[in-house]
């Protein structure tokens, strides 16, 4: 015991707070191959509702059919009391020859707009599935799907897609965009077992059958560099949008031209439009990230991403690719001097950079008995809170004490997390969720939380799921899911200041910011007391500057501002193209304004106000 609690204080002084975990059991699954891609989006809230919803694969030795079909558990209590196994899903689900075998099973909400009782909403699934015995490391296509949240399996819907020929990976990211759309992204994958093409995928909620569609939206050809041995190299691809559907993300760790070292570098594509159109790549070489080169210099000159990532866009539409960098080899690292990072475009700062997360002591751990085992990196995960004002980041690490000096030692895995303010620029301390916790503490196998997270007054609460193994410990054998609680951040702990590594020459092949006239300009933003919006007077038939009102204006202006919530918290009319909006009693926070006349919408945005 003695033991035990000295290895606790001393790493605590590298993983910062140590907390005690309350969890809930919840569903099983028949093996471990629905829970272990850290791309997958298998959890899912709705502030609206205090709903959480999980989804997995069915359990055969509890229930019978087969673990291709799919099951779901549910909270709608934030978490509390869960009802769970529902299902299943997708009846066809089948690993006998030609399929559909479906693995690891994706979620979303769909929330009628005003909705606010959880029975009238449904839950949207996606998967991938392949042909099970004939040629079962070939995917096909995709699972589609949606159920009513009060459980009426009249309600439950299957449709199996054979997409782009059968040549297709595994969707990532799956996640929600404007009201009633859904996005994914995935690689085109033939029979060579290479990837080559970048796919989008889109579904669309149907009102009248209750159900969405799925289609490939966009094929986009990706610049990789395949200078080495002819095989374009990638990992992590995700996707992700921010609350308004409008600003969605795509982004991996690859190489792509023109970065001339064999190193994994972030990668993003973007859409202002709704995922009408898509601008890329803006590569982040990470050659230009000078002052976290020279934190790893003692042992390399060059530095590389690892090899999990995760994406969430934030309310400012920026996105945050966070990943582990280490020191570079070819294609690989060096797992000593590892440290986490979330890369981002700051709407503050009007850069592209990293925010620095914390140091990592291991890489990589086997977890399973089977041959080969099963393994997991660091796992980073990326949990938008509901306001889209704050950032949450977990990884796995282990004690190097009790595992050993090895990097490669990530075999007893505790949940690190941070949070991060991106109004306020400010950060909470890393704190470590199980370590010291008598059942989880280096046990918190393959934990993965939801995109968005929940609010309880001034607690932010991070979903969280983390998965036992059976005693065999064979990847094949059922497996066992709980529900953290209790993984949640108080806003007094947004007290750090932020580290910014600014890149200095970042390449981009479409400009991330276009080089055309913009119809609304507003200065500055954020702001304390007041900001000037401009709106471009060829648009509007407005004199320069004026006060009162103007005769003969055919088309009121006016200006609307709301919270969040959608709360509409200013209005006034707009006098002229130039014109200053005050903060007056608002409290800080992110704000969005619609300006409109009698004939339509001229143009919306975002206004951040802060102290600072």
């Amino acid at each position: 015991m003695k033991k035990k609690l000295l290895t606790t204080l001393l790493v605590c002084i590298q993983f910062g707070l140590i907390a005690q975990i309350n969890s809930v059991q919840i569903g099983t699954s028949s093996n471990v191959y629905t829970f272990i891609r850290g791309e997958s989006n298998q959890i899912i809230v709705n502030q609206d509702l205090n709903t959480v919803i999980f989804i997995h694969r069915n359990d055969a030795s509890v229930f019978g059919g087969e673990s291709a079909q799919f099951r779901y558990d549910i909270s709608t209590n934030g978490g509390i009391s869960w009802t769970t196994d529902i299902g299943v899903l997708n009846p066809s689900g089948t690993n006998a020859p030609g399929g559909p075998a479906g693995r690891y099973p994706q979620v979303a909400i769909y929330n009628p707009i005003g909705n606010t009782d959880p029975d009238s909403s449904y839950l949207t699934y996606l998967s991938a599935y392949h042909s099970a015995g004939v040629n079962p490391d070939i995917w096909d296509g995709t699972i589609t799907g949606v159920a009513r949240l009060d459980g009426a399996s009249t309600t439950w819907t299957e449709t199996n897609t054979l997409l782009n020929g059968g040549d297709v990976l595994i969707p990532n990211g799956f996640c929600k965009g404007a009201s009633g759309v859904y996005w994914a992204a995935d690689w085109v994958f033939d029979n060579s077992y290479q990837i080559s093409d970048l796919i989008v995928y889109k579904a669309v909620w149907n009102d009248i059958s209750k159900d969405i569609n799925i289609v490939i939206d966009t094929i986009i050809q990706v610049p990789f560099d395949i200078s080495y041995d002819g095989i374009p190299k990638t990992n992590s691809l995700n996707m992700a949008f921010d609350s308004s559907g409008q600003y969605g993300w795509i982004a991996f760790s690859g190489h792509v031209a023109p970065v001339s070292e064999y190193i994994y570098t972030p990668v993003f594509y973007r859409t202002t439009n709704g995922g009408n159109s898509w601008e890329g790549p803006t590569v982040l070489d990470l050659r230009n990230f000078n002052d976290i080169i020279a934190r790893m210099s003692i042992i390399s000159d060059t530095i590389s991403t690892a090899f999990d990532a995760d994406l969430g866009v934030d309310g400012f539409g920026d996105p945050h690719f966070v990943t582990v960098v280490a020191p570079a080899l070819t294609y690989s690292i060096f797992p000593i001097g590892m440290e986490i990072y979330d890369f981002t475009y700051s709407s503050n700062r009007q850069s592209w950079g990293a925010y620095y997360l914390d140091s990592v002591l291991t890489l990589r751990g086997d977890f399973t008995t089977t041959i080969p085992p099963i393994s997991e990196d660091n796992r980073p995960q990326v949990c938008i809170g509901p306001n889209g004002d704050k950032v949450f980041i977990t990884w796995l690490d282990s004690d190097p004490l009790i595992t050993g000096p090895s990097p490669n030692n990530n075999y007893a895995p505790n949940l690190i997390a941070v949070g991060i303010d991106v109004v306020n620029n400010k950060r909470t301390p890393t704190v470590n969720f199980t370590m010291g916790d008598p059942t989880w503490d280096g046990a918190a196998l393959y934990a993965s939380i939801s995109p968005t997270g929940l609010r309880n007054g001034t607690n932010n609460i991070v979903p969280t799921v983390t998965m036992e193994l059976n005693v065999s410990q064979s990847a094949y054998d059922p497996t066992t899911f709980h529900y953290f609680t209790n993984v949640a951040f108080e806003d007094s702990l947004f007290k750090d200041s932020l580290v910014f590594y600014k890149d200095t020459v970042t390449w981009i092949n479409v400009p991330y910011v276009q080089q055309e006239k913009t119809d609304i300009n507003v200065y500055p933003n954020p702001f304390s007391t007041s900001t000037t919006i401009t709106i471009n007077s060829e648009i509007v038939n407005l004199p320069a500057e004026v006060s009162g009102t103007q005769a003969g204006r055919k088309s009121e202006i006016r200006l609307v501002m709301y919270d969040v919530l959608g709360r509409e918290v200013k209005k006034f009319k707009v006098q002229s193209e130039k014109f200053k909006v005050g903060r007056g009693n608002l409290p800080n926070g992110m704000y969005f304004y619609k300006i409109a006349t009698n004939d339509g919408i001229i143009g919306t945005g975002k206004l951040v106000i802060t102290d600072e």
